[in-house]
């Protein structure tokens, strides 16, 4: 039986919850806080809620960084195979466009224009 994206994507966070809920439980019993069972499980529970937005947030903003260092490795090896400046061409001018590139790598526009 195959399922949807979501829902395996949903059963592997809600594993990977549980056991995340586990480890907390777990090392409240170990700290002889001498709670009861319920208070252990609750506790555990505010700590998961805590923590779970924070990591999609985290990783988030990791698959944000990760794709601006792709696209300026791109970038590293379109001016390596493109080679120096043309003989004649204004340096300041050549380096103008190459930092326009990088600056649109890093920050790329949300609208349609470019610059050049």
């Amino acid at each position: 039986m195959r399922h949807e994206p979501s829902t395996a994507a949903a059963e592997a966070t809600d594993r990977a919850t549980s056991a995340l809920h586990q480890l907390f439980a777990d090392a409240f019993e170990a700290a002889d806080y001498a709670l009861p069972v319920e208070q252990r499980h609750a506790l555990a529970e505010a700590a998961v809620a805590a923590i779970l937005p924070t990591t999609r947030l985290i990783g988030s903003l990791h698959g944000i960084a990760l794709a601006d260092v792709h696209r300026v490795i791109a970038l590293y090896e379109q001016w390596v195979k493109a080679g120096p400046p043309p003989l004649g061409t204004s340096v300041s001018r050549w380096w103008d466009a190459r930092l326009i590139e990088l600056r649109n790598a890093i920050l790329p526009s949300t609208d349609q224009t470019t610059e050049k």
